[in-house]
Formats: C-alpha cells, structure tokens, sequence
C-alpha cells in the first residue's frame, strides 16, 4: 500500500486498474485506520 501512494501520484496514468480496483475493494480498513490517525492528530 505504501508505495503504491508515490505510483498514484506520480505514474496516474500507468496504474493497473485490476491493482486499483483490488486496493478499493480490499484495503479499505487501511484506510479507515489512516484517516482516524489524522482525525486524531487535528483533533478533529
């Protein structure tokens, strides 16, 4: 997951839709956790 932030970022337009697809379907408590870490920093 870490690395795929800089691929999405930088190189948009050479993702692989079934990796992207997969993250999206699959991941998604990863990112739920990262947004409650940053909800908890901004104290928000």
């Amino acid at each position: 997951m870490a690395g795929f932030r800089n691929r999405l970022s930088h190189d948009y337009l050479g993702l692989d839709l079934d990796i992207l697809v997969d993250i999206v379907n699959n991941r998604m408590p990863d990112f739920r956790n990262f947004l409650k870490i940053i909800k908890d920093y901004c104290k928000i």
